[in-house]
């Protein structure tokens, strides 16, 4: 059964503050706060994201998805949600 973008939103934010942001409330990681901008993600951290999204969704990236649908939660739920099998 497909997820929903509000699913993958809650999978992603849980993911995120306990591999990047460990000790923070996960409510501050609003669905459209810029994650690169504001420090949450350098390109290390957006490597490891990447791969995480493509096991665990069963999904492939290409480049340019890469470089403009990982800005925010609420993207990164889009393309998933659009991708997924």
């Amino acid at each position: 059964m497909p997820r929903s973008p509000e699913t993958v939103k809650t999978e992603l934010r849980q993911h995120i503050v306990q591999r990047y942001l460990p000790g923070e409330d996960p409510g501050h990681l609003t669905d459209d706060l810029e994650l690169q901008a504001s420090g949450v993600l350098n390109s290390v951290n957006t490597l490891e994201l990447v791969q995480h999204l493509e096991t665990t969704y069963r999904i492939s990236m290409t480049a340019h998805e890469i470089a403009t649908r990982l800005s925010s939660l609420r993207s990164i739920a889009d393309l998933i949600v659009e991708k997924a099998p």
